[in-house]
């Protein structure tokens, strides 16, 4: 993710000012926790680990372009001899807890804006985006288990959101509960089956529940998705490992040394290719 970027890579979704200014002042950890569903990145963790891609947050509704009123082109005026329309009086208001909360993020100040998240999620019970927010900085404050009440209201409220489907299944898995991981990533792969982290995650779920099979199934949907990153490539291989297909998991061995030829990985595969084969 990119400060200045137009459009989020992954999903599309137009992205604010106040994103890119957040992204450049990095915020959270790799690669996304404001304001929008930003791009996954995944690290290797070595031949026997299984990375976790982070997950989306905090979307933003943008105004309209250039601040005009919807529906007025920018150049349209009053007719002749007809006065311009005053607006009304702006009313006072209080605070927005959510604006106070991205402002908070952007700031580097991560318990204030836990705190207003969490005074938004209160105050708007039926605001999705609101539990959503707050879930995820309890997730990154390391308090998954108050956070998945959270992310389950996000998703009753708007069962269709590929971001809080996700965020849900990860949060799962954080608590080590794969069947419900598995469910969910399975809902937001539907929604979104392009994505590449959520086919990832999800063979990571089902790896944690045994099922090998439909573990190497998703990782190949990852691949054909994503074929230029070598963990993918890696994760197959050791899946296909454990399944016992010897040449499929030489292949996607060598195509991770093929990827990634520096990395410390890449040298045990290289000692150990004559023995998978």
């Amino acid at each position: 993710m990119r400060a200045g970027r137009p459009h989020c890579l992954r999903c599309g979704r137009p992205i604010g000012g106040q994103v890119a200014e957040a992204v450049a002042a990095g915020v959270g950890r790799k690669p996304w926790l404001v304001a929008a569903i930003l791009l996954t990145s995944v690290g290797v963790m070595g031949l026997l680990g299984w990375p976790d891609p982070a997950s989306p947050v905090l979307h933003e509704v943008t105004g309209s372009p250039g601040g005009r009123a919807p529906g007025r082109a920018p150049d349209e005026q009053p007719a002749a001899g007809v006065p311009a329309a005053v607006p009304p009086p702006l009313q006072e208001s209080g605070p927005d807890p959510m604006q106070e909360g991205r402002l908070a993020l952007a700031q580097g100040d991560r318990a204030a804006a836990l705190e207003s998240f969490r005074e938004a999620a209160a105050e708007r019970p039926e605001d999705a985006e609101a539990a959503n927010s707050y879930a995820q900085l309890l997730v990154r404050s390391g308090n998954p288990t108050d956070a998945v009440a959270y992310l389950e209201r996000a998703v009753t409220l708007e069962p269709a959101e590929w971001a809080y489907r996700f965020n849900l299944a990860r949060c799962y898995g954080l608590l080590d509960r794969w069947e419900k991981a598995v469910a969910e990533y399975r809902a937001a792969a539907g929604l979104f089956p392009a994505d590449y982290a959520t086919h990832f995650n999800l063979a990571l779920a089902l790896h944690r529940l045994g099922d090998e099979e439909g573990a190497a199934v998703e990782y190949m949907t990852a691949v054909a998705i994503r074929p230029d990153e070598p963990s993918f490539h890696l994760a197959l291989g050791q899946t296909f490992e454990r399944l016992g297909r010897k040449k499929e998991a030489d292949e996607a061995f060598r195509k991770y040394i093929e990827l990634a030829p520096e990395n410390p990985e890449a040298e045990t595969l290289r000692s150990r290719l004559g023995a998978v084969r």
